[in-house]
């Protein structure tokens, strides 16, 4: 119950207009994550893209221009999957622009330096972030949410703090998991028993994540692969794609198909379109910060 009055799941519901199709959008923001689940004019996101040392912002530059595109004015709730630049890089641009929304992210992370740095580099208040702990469910629309924190501790690999989400409608349900390692995949994703016909591949495709147990578990219609084209990091790894294609499961990726949307229906997802890829000026290997 605790989530559903920290998200004020009422208020949020009250702004979706009824009769619109809810959508989940994955932006092609280059070596970074950042998806957008939609109803109208109202969107909440799942992380917000990067931002390099170079200066590059993708959340000035490509997640707020495409934000405008579809048609978002509001943005009442953000998720940070975890602290790591190439998730959370792109919180300042989008907040300055969206100032009244409230930030999720795991407890665990509550005294993670980098992740203070963020906040404070974005002007969040304190009382805009929630922290979450345990596991989590709201309806919010006709969307069912369930959000879960893995147990973390300092001085593991913040990726497996990651959160794990779940977002669904009917036979249509989203599972991002952001870098979890194959061990909590196999651990802790084990115990919450999810399935879903999408499933946002761990860590961009990194053979660290997305194991073989983990897509038998979640058993995909698609696996999308968030990365940057010709990224320094070798993603996605070919043991990854491997699985996916012995599992004969989709593979969609934003740095070969760039932005990819689908409509929630209760009978499953409908496979809305793919837009053309990163436009001129942007780089299209965006490598993490920090």
């Amino acid at each position: 119950m605790g989530i559903l009055l920290a998200l004020g799941v009422g208020a949020v519901a009250g702004l979706l207009v009824p009769g619109e199709s809810p959508k989940i959008t994955f932006l092609a923001v280059g070596q970074g994550d950042c998806t957008v689940i939609q109803q109208g004019d109202v969107a909440i996101l799942v992380d917000v893209g990067p931002k390099t040392r170079e200066g590059f912002d993708s959340g000035s530059r490509i997640v707020l221009p495409r934000l405008r595109a579809l048609g978002v004015s509001n943005v009442p709730l953000i998720f940070i999957t975890h602290p790591d630049g190439d998730h959370i890089g792109g919180l300042g641009a989008v907040f300055r622009r969206f100032s009244t929304s409230q930030i999720a992210i795991s407890s665990a992370f509550r005294d993670h330096a980098e992740l203070k740095a963020w906040l404070s580099e974005a002007g969040v208040p304190r009382d805009q972030v929630i922290w979450l702990s345990g596991r989590s469910r709201a309806r919010i629309g006709v969307l069912d949410w369930d959000i879960a924190a893995p147990p973390w501790m300092p001085g593991q690999n913040d990726n497996d703090g990651s959160l794990f989400i779940r977002v669904s409608r009917g036979a249509s349900s989203a599972i991002l998991t952001g870098d979890a390692s194959i061990a909590v995949e196999e651990t802790f994703g084990k115990k919450l028993g999810w399935q879903g016909q999408i499933l946002k591949a761990g860590h961009h495709g990194s053979r660290t994540s997305t194991g073989i147990a983990w897509i038998s578990q979640v058993n995909p219609e698609w696996c999308v692969i968030s990365c940057g084209l010709e990224n320094a990091y070798g993603h996605p790894h070919p043991s990854v794609l491997e699985d996916l294609t012995r599992s004969e499961v989709e593979i969609l990726r934003t740095d070969l198909d760039g932005e990819l949307s689908f409509s929630f229906a209760d009978g499953g997802f409908n496979r809305t379109y793919a837009s053309s890829r990163l436009g001129p000026g942007i780089p299209q290997a965006i490598r993490k910060t920090r």
